[in-house]
């Protein structure tokens, strides 16, 4: 099992990792672009946790009977 995994995690090789910032630098991102990105990671990744986290927090609260 650990044999896929390192398999899979390998470390490149500098002509890799070397194209890889070649192609990176060539993409070029506009403003648009960016904010589109950053608005659609807050939509998923940071509003379901903190609904989930206010959820545990109400949740204690009942619990504990402070509601």
């Amino acid at each position: 099992m650990f044999n896929k995994i390192r398999r899979v995690i390998k470390k490149r090789t500098p002509e890799e990792e070397a194209e890889y910032f070649r192609q990176r630098e060539e993409l070029q991102l506009d403003h648009k672009d960016r904010f589109a990105m950053f608005v659609s990671a807050f939509l998923v990744i940071i509003l379901p946790c903190l609904a989930i986290l206010t959820g545990i927090c109400f949740f204690a609260l009942w619990l504990f009977g402070a509601i």
